[in-house]
Order: C-alpha cells, then structure tokens, then sequence
C-alpha cells in the first residue's frame, strides 16, 4: 500500500492536475491457444483466472490477461488494474469513473 500512495504522489506532481485521460489495454497470453485446456493457471481461484479474449487491433484470439490503464496526455498513468482476458475497458471504466468523475475520460480502440 506504501508504494501505491508513493505512486500516487509521483503522478500527481508531474502531471500538473490534468483533467482529460485515457483508457487503453493490452492482450497478454499465457500460453499457446492449443493449449489453453490444458493450462493449469488459476484453477485453484477461479476468480484471478486467466480467460478468452478478442484483440481487435491484433485480429486475434488469446487466452489470458488484460492490463488496463487511465494515463493522462502526458503520458504519466494514474491508475491500471490487471483483468481476465475477457474484461472489456468500459468495465474498468465503471470501476473508476468515481474516482476521475470531475474530469474527460476517453476509450481508446
């Protein structure tokens, strides 16, 4: 928790209160599709479990992750979370608008 207030203090001094941000996401397999019924990861805790997802920039299936992440227009990101690979960016989205709701959020494709 230390180092996440630390992060926290490090993007507020260099980003200078910026209030538009972006919401993008990356595809990241954690195997091969073809073994993707075999694969033991989370299967103990379905919760954190890896899962299907589209990659449409990539035009490509994948079974894993998903990082999701709100970065300002300079660059400097303010908030990320990992997901299943099925978890669209609007549903990150939900889970933060709180928290950036005096400011423009926009979803990148």
């Amino acid at each position: 928790m230390l180092g996440e207030n630390i992060r926290q203090a490090i993007a507020k001094a260099i980003d200078g209160g910026e209030t538009v941000f972006s919401i993008d996401s990356k595809p990241v397999k954690v195997c091969q599709n073809a073994r993707a019924n075999r694969c033991q990861m989370g299967k103990d805790d379905i919760e954190h479990a890896p899962s299907w997802g589209y990659c449409a920039s990539q035009n490509m299936y994948y079974y894993g992750y998903k990082p999701h992440a709100l970065c300002g227009i300079t660059g400097v990101i303010h908030s990320f979370d990992m997901t299943a690979a099925n978890v669209h960016d609007l549903q990150y989205l939900k889970d933060v608008q709180w928290e950036y709701s005096d400011c423009c959020l926009e979803l990148q494709h």
